[in-house]
């Protein structure tokens, strides 16, 4: 056994679960006598993302930082959570990533945390104007509400617009 332990190959043992898209980083460490341990540290969604290719139709989960990745292993419970990208153009990848998307994911969150009841009547959030080329203050967003709304967005200034959500939203209740 001990030396079945020592013929494991970590390096390719490493690379083979590094080809999961949803892997972040892996480390494996030896432990002797009788011992592999394996950490998987796996990339977090934030949002995900409908794609059509050839009449198929793809899931994929998106980072904070803009990087694509296969679910694997997520309940639909969870899909049903996150956020969906709409918009998206060839202007806004690069290196397989969406540009500027950090600043989308702030957004997001603070969605989440200031207008927790506009972020849970969210059906998608549209990147259809968000031209990452432009100076930021221009940066915009198109949030598609259940029911029809529409609400067009600045990323960088958005707490100043969910304060004024906040105020709408309430006398909208009342």
């Amino acid at each position: 056994w001990k030396e079945q332990l020592m013929k494991v190959d970590l390096a390719q043992l490493q690379q083979e679960i590094l080809q999961y898209s949803q892997v972040e980083a892996v480390e494996i460490i030896r432990e002797f006598p009788s011992s592999i341990h394996v950490h998987i540290h796996e990339k977090k969604a934030c949002a995900k993302l409908l794609l059509s290719q050839k009449g198929k139709r793809k899931l994929l989960l998106i980072t904070s930082q803009g990087e694509f990745f296969a679910p694997i292993g997520y309940t639909r419970s969870i899909l049903m959570v996150l956020p969906t990208i709409s918009g998206l153009h060839k202007g806004l990848l690069a290196n397989q990533k969406i540009v500027q998307f950090e600043a989308i994911a702030q957004f997001i969150h603070l969605l989440q945390m200031e207008v927790p009841d506009v972020y849970d009547r969210m059906s998608s959030l549209s990147l259809r104007h968000f031209d990452p080329s432009l100076e930021e203050k221009w940066w915009i967003l198109d949030l598609h509400l259940k029911g029809g709304l529409v609400a067009t967005m600045p990323v960088v200034k958005a707490s100043e617009a969910f304060r004024k959500w906040k105020l709408i939203f309430k006398n909208l209740s009342q």
